[in-house]
């Protein structure tokens, strides 16, 4: 099986779709999409790109080129690989809070055009949001 049959079906059944609800949105006989999902034959580009819209995922993803089922969490990933890299070498405390705020989408939201910072305003930026987390707990204790 491709992978482009085993995304289809996945990216389906994430979508919570069942493949006559596909068809009827979309005018694809159900049982050519069956046969694209085993890997029987294969959609043309156009159905791609329908598809990944239906199924609101990227073509990277469709194709096997990206894990990441969007654009967004793509761009994420590389946020997060570029802030690992740039606190390289920083003191420890700064390092382990950046392991708690890769994880927390709440607070990874800010760093959404990292790419157009430099390496020392990322520093700063998570030192800032690191004082304000350590001021809230600070409060929170007093309470």
């Amino acid at each position: 099986m491709s992978t482009l049959s085993e995304r289809l079906k996945l990216a389906r059944h994430d979508a919570d779709l069942t493949q006559n609800q596909v068809a009827l949105r979309t005018g694809i006989n159900r049982a050519t999409l069956a046969n694209w999902e085993v890997g029987r034959t294969e959609p043309d580009a156009d159905t791609v790109v329908k598809l990944a819209e239906l199924y609101q995922v990227s073509l990277d993803y469709l194709f096997g080129r990206s894990d990441q089922k969007t654009q967004i969490e793509h761009d994420n990933e590389i946020n997060r690989r570029r802030i690992s890299q740039v606190l390289q070498g920083e003191d420890a405390e700064l390092l382990d809070f950046w392991q708690v705020l890769k994880e927390r989408e709440d607070l990874f939201l800010l760093f959404k055009q990292v790419r157009e910072l430099d390496s020392a305003d990322i520093k700063r930026v998570i030192r800032i949001i690191k004082a304000i987390e350590d001021e809230e707990e600070a409060g929170n204790r007093h309470d």
